[in-house]
């Protein structure tokens, strides 16, 4: 039950269409809430942050208007991607946790290949062809871990996966 329904005149949200329609490049999100809270807001709006372009705009409104249901079929495709990733990241020996919000991976690198996380991330790059993010890049809490993403098709990560393996063996 949304909040809106229960409390239509106090409620305010702040949304994106980023996960919801796999819309992450266009960085378009919108405010609804009452009408006298949403002309405060877009004053602020107006000289704090640039307007997304028009295609962004276009894309935005078809995805709320004829789109709905689309993340339904989303999430079950990330999820299938989701599992693959993380059972070939685990059978490689990179322990990593099941995601439960994010289309990332964030696996441990074993302490017996003796990488800090950029190490890893650039010998991964540059001899296995794999790109992933360091986990320094997160925090000081993040190093011995890197991240991967799993929006990509599921070809790209069963390569990807691939070549992390042929990598692995060669450490």
């Amino acid at each position: 039950v949304s909040l809106a329904k229960l409390m239509p005149g106090k409620t305010i949200l702040i949304n994106g269409l980023s996960k919801s329609h796999a819309m992450t490049g266009y960085r378009i999100g919108y405010i609804a809430g009452p009408k006298d809270f949403v002309e405060q807001a877009n004053k602020m709006h107006a000289f704090t942050v640039t307007a997304p372009s028009n295609p962004a705009q276009f894309a935005a409104e078809e995805a709320l208007k004829n789109g709905i249901e689309d993340p339904i079929a989303m999430r079950d495709i990330y999820q299938e991607r989701r599992d693959f990733l993380v059972d070939q990241l685990n059978d490689m020996g990179y322990k990593t946790a099941l995601p439960e919000g994010a289309f990332y991976t964030f696996s441990e690198i074993p302490a017996k290949y003796n990488l800090s996380s950029i190490d890893f991330a650039n010998k991964l790059a540059t001899e296995g062809l794999v790109g992933v993010t360091p986990g320094v890049a997160f925090g000081k809490g993040g190093e011995g871990h890197f991240r991967i993403s799993y929006a990509a098709s599921m070809e790209d990560i069963q390569e990807a996966m691939k070549r992390l393996r042929k990598f692995t063996d060669s450490l």
